[in-house]
């Protein structure tokens, strides 16, 4: 019986949701498995609701199979049900598109956007009969990898990685699979091609580093090991995004998704420099998609794919110089569709009443602003600079087009942060309630505020922070219920266990290899997701591995420590990141980042 056979008599007809495995959506690429050279499997180690929604799988799929020796297909964590039936019925991993056991293919890369998903990636490979150390798998194996915001600090995961790739990947995704069908010809083996790989800029392969430590547990030394790793790996970009290959015909699921709907990059890169986000950092610098691209793929989109919304999306949508342009010609040809227009959270400072109108005129929705902190002491520390007034004049824009509800993101844990911040949270929120009554007839029905924790991040100006207790974290909580009080306030924030993990595993090194796997034993997975987060045996899997977490959370690092992901560049000097964080020390900011302005090295 072949392996589709199996699954169509003993899975999909006993599993919720069989169209998250059956395949066969619109637009979909199926390609003969027999002539085709290169075989990738790709996955985002989720449920297929989160990740097919996932815009660089979209767009790696869509470019690995325009090449006509190679193929790429899908794979996604299973639910609890199916994973229980492939373990019973002993049925390996599977490829959406071919019902191929992942075991089969040459490649399977990973895609690792956050650090919660790691034991996802045990099981993956686990399901998939597939040893979960790098240095255990023979030639026999696919080469495995990874790429996504993760791999700006891999470290925790290096041991389970052939490879990563550190940066965008449109092109180096190429270079990966042209490489290998050369080299495969030549019958050279996994060690040759990955020496051969690690010549590119962007490709970090973790076993030709080695790392010491000394005896209080820091790092001593990250030492090349092989002629061909250099002493940094550059991360890899894309200059000209008009040149990029997106697709036209982006695949549209059966099932309802996370982020159901047609989605448009029109920018990468952010000039404004918050010292807490590692992606304004590690994707410098700003490069814009131009309008004579965005409005003629967008027209494409819709019509390829009948969704009933498109979103233009960024770091910072409103900062993209065509924004207003962009949201009248769309708008224009949307409205007879009646297909809406959204963009991501906007800052406060630029939103314009005619882009405020534009988003509104098809579909009435919320707005979502994101002040990060509530006073402008602290908003100063963290960069963001953002003034009180101009966030409540934003308000009062789109409160004045007929909006009737704002989502407010804010953080605490702030480095520097005092229970006075704290306090101007639910100052602010308040004052956004009193601007409603200055707008004629406008009924506010709601504002969200949500808040989420500080968590210090490889590669930013805040990555030597200490991060606060999570007995701390649930002090402050505490305070801000109190201040949030009012009918017309809802007040959501994150899990705080699961954001202290995320903390922990986001600044580690290699040892915690064996923490994850530890966890992954003890049955931790989906630890994204609150209901699956299992605190206890997270942490009983660093008491049993000797290991205290808290020398991975809640320490403060010396600018001078040598930190585990010292030999990865984002193109970002360590000595402007230092400046920074010296300068949010003494409440100083730093003006918007300008083309060739050569300060922090990227340029």
């Amino acid at each position: 019986m072949s392996l589709n056979e199996k699954l169509e008599q003993k899975v999909f007809p006993f599993v919720e949701k069989p169209a998250r495995y059956n395949n066969n959506e619109l637009n979909s690429i199926h390609k003969d498995w027999d002539i085709t050279d290169v075989k990738l499997a790709i996955s985002y180690p989720d449920l297929y609701e989160i990740g097919t929604a996932n815009l660089a799988i979209q767009i790696f799929y869509h470019i690995v199979n325009s090449l006509d020796y190679a193929l790429m297909e899908r794979v996604y964590s299973p639910a609890a049900d199916c994973e229980k039936l492939l373990r019973d019925e002993n049925i390996p991993l599977f490829s959406l598109e071919s019902k191929r056991a992942v075991g089969d293919f040459d490649f399977l890369a990973i895609t690792l956007q956050t650090e919660l998903i790691y034991t996802n990636v045990l099981n993956i490979l686990e399901l998939s009969n597939i040893p979960f150390y790098s240095k255990d798998r023979d030639d026999t194996y696919p080469i495995i990898f990874g790429g996504g915001a993760c791999s700006f600090n891999p470290e925790p995961i290096a041991d389970f990685f052939d490879f990563f790739v550190i940066g965008e990947g449109e092109e180096i995704f190429v270079k990966i699979v042209s490489t290998y069908n050369e080299l495969k010809k030549l019958n050279k083996s996994k060690h040759e091609i990955l020496e051969a790989l690690a010549k590119y800029d962007g490709i970090y392969v973790p076993s030709f580093y080695n790392v010491s430590y000394d005896e209080a547990g820091l790092i001593s030394e990250i030492e090349p090991i092989n002629e061909n790793a250099g002493k940094q790996v550059v991360r890899t970009y894309i200059e000209n995004m008009d040149l990029i290959n997106y697709p036209c015909n982006p695949i549209v699921p059966f099932v309802e998704v996370v982020h159901d709907r047609a989605i448009v990059e029109i920018m990468r890169g952010c000039s404004r420099g918050c010292r807490f986000c590692q992606a304004g950092y590690t994707s410098r610098p700003v490069r814009e998609r131009s309008i004579d691209a965005v409005i003629p793929y967008a027209k494409q989109l819709v019509s390829n794919t009948g969704y009933e919304e498109l979103s233009l999306i960024s770091l910072s949508s409103s900062d993209y110089s065509a924004i207003d342009e962009a949201a009248v010609k769309l708008t224009r040809y949307l409205d007879n569709k009646k297909v809406s227009l959204s963009l991501p959270s906007l800052r406060a400072d630029n939103l314009s009443k005619s882009l405020s109108t534009q988003l509104t005129m098809i579909r009435k929705t919320g707005f979502t602003i994101a002040p990060e902190a509530g006073s402008q002491r602290l908003r100063d520390i963290i960069n963001k600079n953002l003034s009180e007034e101009e966030i409540l004049q934003a308000v009062r824009t789109i409160f004045s087009v007929g909006v009737e509800a704002v989502k407010l993101y804010f953080m605490i844990g702030l480095p520097f942060e005092t229970d006075d911040d704290i306090y101007d949270i639910g100052l602010l929120a308040r004052k956004i309630i009193d601007v409603s009554k200055t707008i004629p007839g406008h009924k506010l029905k709601r504002i969200v505020v949500n808040v989420s924790f500080f968590v210090p991040k490889s590669h930013t100006p805040f990555q030597w922070a200490a991060m606060i207790t999570e007995d701390e974290i649930w002090r402050k909580v505490k305070i801000l219920k109190n201040e949030l009080r009012h009918p017309r306030i809802d007040f959501k924030y994150h899990e705080v266990h699961t954001s202290v993990f995320e903390g922990i595993l986001a600044r580690g090194d290699r040892r915690l290899a064996k923490v994850i796997e530890k966890a992954f034993k003890l049955g931790c997975k989906f630890d994204a997701w609150r209901e699956h987060f299992d605190f206890n045996n997270w942490t009983k899997a660093f008491q049993e591995s000797g290991i205290d977490y808290s020398f991975y959370a809640h320490r403060e690092r010396g600018l001078d420590e040598i930190l585990p992901w010292e030999h990865i560049s984002s193109g970002v000097s360590k000595k402007h990141l230092a400046n920074e964080s010296q300068k949010s020390s003494r409440g100083e900011t730093t003006d918007i980042c300008s083309q060739n302005c050569k300060k922090c090295g990227v340029c």
